[in-house]
């Protein structure tokens, strides 16, 4: 569940507190009526229980009263409502949609991965993009995604970098892959090692795979002396099942051939969910 107003261990909601916020929610004060939601969103025990039905109510006075807060935190409420009673989620997609409209970045998202579940009709796109340009990064993520998917790939990569500069190893490594095998207008293979060495120093298994690939191949250098059977090991430690199987068919062959360690880690792969690495005869 969503938090809207955050209470912190050093400040217990009082009674006093719940009658302020109620005389002055009634009053019209729409702030207050988001400080009541969220008390019954989160719950504040000992004296307030999570109370759902009663989170909607003052929400939905928030948002009536036009603050936006309250208006997504409503439709938080409606969403995980609807989801347990098994009910259609228009009327919170429909509100998730107002917030965006009113400028926030996270309702966009949330309208949109209704969108991409399919659970409500119509185009995630152009909501992600709006997340997107709000600077919500797991969007810019996506985005980058959908656009690849649409045979994009300039505007995959313009999404990609936006997330890779707020600091998601995920769009670097995104970035990175679409920079190594993508179409020629956005192939750069010396990015793409740079950009694949550091997501994988940020511990992103996939990254460290694919960069393995890359240095086998001689697409790129090998990064800072370190070998594919290496970086696929590294994969394979970051729980990445593609790295530990790569890894298991290396140690089968060559000079630093290990059938125990090589088991162990077709093993592991199948585990993490790796078809070939389950097969008998692999």
């Amino acid at each position: 569940m969503i938090a809207l107003f955050v209470l912190t261990a050093s400040w217990a909601v009082t009674p006093r507190d719940l009658a302020e916020w109620t005389s002055d929610c009634l009053a019209g004060t729409g702030p207050s009526c988001v400080r009541l939601g969220s008390v019954y969103l989160q719950g504040a025990p000992p004296r307030v229980p999570v109370n759902l039905a009663e989170a909607g109510r003052w929400l939905s006075r928030a948002c009536d009263l036009g603050v936006l807060q309250g208006c997504f935190g409503l439709a938080a409420v409606r969403e995980t409502l609807a989801r347990e009673a098994g009910q259609e989620l228009s009327t919170a997609a429909a509100l998730y949609d107002r917030c965006c409209a009113g400028g926030m970045p996270r309702a966009c998202a949330a309208g949109a991965v209704l969108r991409e579940r399919g659970e409500v009709a119509g185009d995630p796109v152009p909501l992600r993009e709006l997340a997107c340009n709000g600077d919500h990064v797991e969007s810019c993520l996506a985005l980058g995604a959908h656009r690849e998917k649409a045979r994009e790939p300039e505007a995959a990569v313009d999404a990609y970098v936006r997330a890779c500069d707020h600091g998601a190893v995920a769009g670097c490594a995104a970035l990175g892959a679409l920079r190594l095998s993508g179409p020629r207008s956005v192939r750069d293979r010396t990015s793409a090692g740079e950009l694949l060495s550091g997501a994988c120093a940020a511990k992103l298994g996939g990254a460290c795979g694919l960069l393995a690939d890359a240095t086998e191949r001689g697409w790129v250098t090998e990064a800072d002396s370190v070998a594919p059977l290496e970086l696929r090991l590294r994969g394979c430690d970051l729980a990445h099942g593609p790295s530990c199987f790569d890894a298991a068919l290396d140690l089968r062959r060559g000079p630093e051939a290990d059938e125990a360690l090589a088991e162990a880690l077709r093993s592991k792969a199948c585990v993490l969910g790796v078809p070939a690495a389950c097969r008998r005869s692999w």
